[in-house]
């Protein structure tokens, strides 16, 4: 009775970092280079955001939806591009 009811566990499997790699791997060289001033608390939180495993497929299409917003953003704002009060006018 006891193994049926392991198999009818989900299992959560890792499967680590992906795409995000190039990602991070990118950011890290940019920020080397002085292309970008790199936040390290913002990227590690980012990288732990990424790496939680997700049993759920719709769940982690979201996290990934999230992920790539809070990606986007956090480039923006470590980069030395103007503000978005220059885009208004």
């Amino acid at each position: 009775m006891a193994a049926t009811e392991k198999n009818k566990q989900t299992k959560v499997k890792w499967t680590g970092l992906g795409l995000w790699n190039v990602f991070f791997i990118g950011e890290f060289l940019l920020g080397g280079f002085g292309y970008l001033s790199l936040n390290l608390l913002q990227n590690v939180l980012l990288l732990v955001f990424v790496l939680f495993p997700i049993g759920n497929r719709y769940l982690r299409w979201l996290r990934t939806l999230i992920a790539v917003v809070c990606a986007a953003a956090l480039v923006y704002s470590e980069s030395w591009l103007p503000g978005l009060d220059s885009i208004r006018g």
